[in-house]
């Protein structure tokens, strides 16, 4: 089942859309669990920050699963292969550069490339017909 999600093509469009919607959900989800503690816990509870902490790791991790395997299959679509999202590894390193230099232009070079990758993966046409990783989108 996971090979399946990062095998094919995707569309700019349907790229788009599909991100927009699995991040949609996870904020609506987050935001509702929020309440949920708040009702239960009241505000400031030491068993509601943690299990909120819990809680919102868990979606950023399904979260940025299912959206890796949409950028993935991007990629696919522009001809290149997924090895190309190892680029982050950069980014990973500049955050532990971050917490101990503590300089803002790291941090805020690492959310830029983050950005310039969603936006170029939104943007950039793919190949037209048939490349390696599939037919050519609809």
């Amino acid at each position: 089942m996971l090979r399946m999600m990062f095998e094919g093509r995707m569309s700019r469009g349907r790229y788009l859309k599909k991100y927009f919607l699995v991040v949609g959900a996870a904020i609506l989800v987050l935001v509702i669990v929020n309440a949920a503690f708040l009702a239960i816990f009241g505000n400031g509870a030491l068993e509601q920050e943690t299990m909120e902490a819990v809680l919102i790791a868990f979606v950023a991790i399904i979260t940025r699963l299912i959206t890796l395997s949409f950028d993935v299959r991007r990629l696919h679509d522009l001809g290149k292969g997924g090895v190309w999202l190892l680029l982050p590894v950069v980014q990973v390193a500049g955050c532990i550069a971050t917490l101990k230099i503590q300089d803002a232009w790291i941090t805020n070079l690492i959310y830029a490339y983050g950005i310039v990758l969603f936006a170029a993966l939104a943007i950039i046409k793919g190949q037209q017909g048939v490349n390696e990783y599939g037919p050519a989108c609809e």
